[in-house]
């Protein structure tokens, strides 16, 4: 589903800059426009080129992005009757719920108001058969839009509280705090400045835990709008202010144009009126480079009341007589009645009473029809001045009765002190949160500290361990090898005492076998001496032979 916000910078000299960054923006989404373009062509699987023509319906240029709606709601219904399985047709009835919820967008753009509900609605039944709750929540959303288009508070709330109730349950923080924005916007419009306040510090407070810069930039815009309604116009300044920083950050020109409107309306009432017109001239240079139709209507009608400030008549009757032509053209009832009410204003300074009444009789019905307080307050308080003029006191009377009225209602000490709870509320959170981060961090700050000095008191008996360990393994091998020492000296010893002994056993050996070969040797000389010689022998046995 489509929500594609126009985007643009500001920080350097204005015209140079809006067509730098227009062209840079151009330059950096086209790669990936001409290459889910290609996808598309080569894409066989119809599954695959929904999914491309879904990115480009959100991707694309807002004069191609219809075309790309339009095939993928062909898409998605010519192969519903051919899927061949419950996931593949739910597939395809997803595809068909987002275009024709895109369809309700381009309605609604056109203030196709009738025929945009029947999209969203058709859209939220095909949702609610697969159980897209995502889908459901988003539409549901988009009908208090169009609810509130047509100044049905009560309809436009009911739908926001149902969208809410599930854009919950997802945890779409993003678009919870989009739909308080809205709901705040009713509040305001019906003069519970609170309620209004309520809602949108609430949003603010999500959108700052999620980092949106653009729904911030928007929520302090509001805020900013109730201090303005209430006469706080420095608090309302500084609001404006942040916004602008914020909306430029992002390069969102629609919010940076819409900051610049507001600015200029305080700086208009803090009587700084060449501020207040350096303001709505940058204002109408963006709404013309982003043809935002809307805003170049508001430049016209807000340039009128610098004029009728400075009681120049004429000047600002042909500002406010452009603003009310092309607001008339865009049905922006509200702003209508204004312009046609500063515009009875200016004719009464020209003494022309009878245009001022006719023109605040016009203002009145149209603020009669919306039915904002501070609307028919204003156009009140024109129509007593005009009738007092005239001479009919009897209704000058009843609009001074009737401004009274509008004017308690939104502008009294109980709103003030409800407004001042808000606004102290959210900043207690705010601070709550502050301090909790703050305490986590200190916390997790001391917890590191204590785990390293366990670390190192940790460490620190390791090492001890580790010597100690050390010196007794040390003394146990010591002990060891000293005992081995004893053990090899005492073996040493027996062996040195065994080598003696056998030496000396060697010994009486040796001088026994002396003994026996001195004593064989003796008995051998007496036994030679005894025994004639072999040459005796011999001649005695010759002898005999012969004889």
């Amino acid at each position: 589903m489509r929500e594609k916000p126009i985007t643009i910078s500001c920080h350097v000299p204005m015209l140079l800059c809006l067509w730098f960054v227009i062209g840079l923006q151009a330059w950096a989404q086209d790669p990936v426009i001409d290459s889910l373009k290609k996808q598309l062509k080569s894409a066989t699987h119809d599954t695959v080129r929904g999914i491309i023509l879904n990115s480009l319906t959100e991707l694309a240029s807002e004069e191609e992005w219809p075309f790309y709606n339009d095939e993928l709601k062909k898409l998605a219904e010519n192969n519903l009757p051919l899927a061949k399985s419950a996931r593949e047709r739910k597939i395809y009835l997803t595809f068909q719920a987002i275009a024709l919820s895109n369809l309700g967008l381009l309605a609604s753009g056109k203030n196709e108001i009738e025929a945009a509900k029947k999209f969203h609605e058709q859209s939220i039944e095909i949702c609610e058969q697969i159980n897209y709750q995502k889908g459901i929540g988003f539409c549901l959303g988009e009908l208090g839009t169009l609810e509130l288009k047509q100044f049905n508070m009560k309809e436009a709330l009911d739908y926001y509280q149902q969208s809410i109730a599930i854009k919950n349950d997802l945890k779409d923080y993003k678009g919870t705090a989009l739909t308080l924005n809205n709901m705040g916007y009713i509040y305001k419009s019906l003069g519970n400045t609170a309620r209004a306040l309520d809602c949108y510090f609430q949003a603010l407070n999500l959108q700052e835990k999620t980092n949106d810069l653009i729904g911030m930039a928007y929520a302090n815009s509001n805020i900013g709008g109730i201090h303005h309604s209430q006469g706080d116009l420095n608090t309302a300044l500084a609001y404006f202010l942040k916004s602008l920083k914020l909306n430029e950050e992002i390069n969102n020109g629609i919010g940076v144009r819409a900051t610049y409107l507001n600015l200029g309306t305080i700086y208009l009432q803090l009587a700084d009126y060449e501020k207040a017109e350096e303001c709505y001239k940058k204002s109408l240079l963006l709404a013309e480079m982003l043809n935002d139709k809307k805003g170049q209507a508001l430049f016209y009608s807000h340039v009128g009341s610098i004029y009728k400030i400075k009681k120049e008549p004429n000047k600002a009757i042909e500002f406010y007589q452009k603003g009310v032509k092309m607001l008339e053209e865009l049905k922006m009832y509200d702003d209508l009645s204004s312009a046609l009410n500063n515009m009875a204003v200016s004719y009464m300074d020209l003494g022309n009473y009878d245009k001022a009444e006719q023109l605040a009789d016009k203002s009145m019905k149209y603020a009669l029809q919306i039915g904002f307080p501070k609307t028919i307050g204003a156009v009140a308080r024109i129509q007593k001045l005009v009738n007092e003029k005239s001479g009919n006191y009897k209704k000058a009377l009843e609009m001074y009765e009737l401004e009274i009225k509008m004017r308690d209602s939104v502008n009294n000490e109980t709103s003030r002190k409800a407004n001042m709870r808000s606004e102290l509320k959210y900043e207690f959170e705010k601070k709550s949160a502050a301090d909790s981060v703050a305490h986590s961090k200190e916390s997790e700050i001391k917890n590191a500290e204590l785990a390293k000095q366990k670390a190192e008191i940790s460490a620190k008996n390791n090492q001890q361990y580790a010597l100690f360990g050390g010196l007794g393994l040390v003394m146990i091998f010591a002990g060891f090898m000293y005992n081995r020492f004893k053990v090899t000296q005492k073996q040493k010893s027996i062996i040195e005492s065994q080598k003696t002994e056998v030496e000396c056993q060697k010994y009486l050996v040796e001088e026994k076998q002396k003994e026996i070969l001195d004593s064989i040797q003796y008995a051998r000389r007496i036994q030679m001496a005894q025994i004639p010689s072999e040459k005796q022998v011999a001649k005695s046995l010759e002898k005999l032979r012969i004889n």
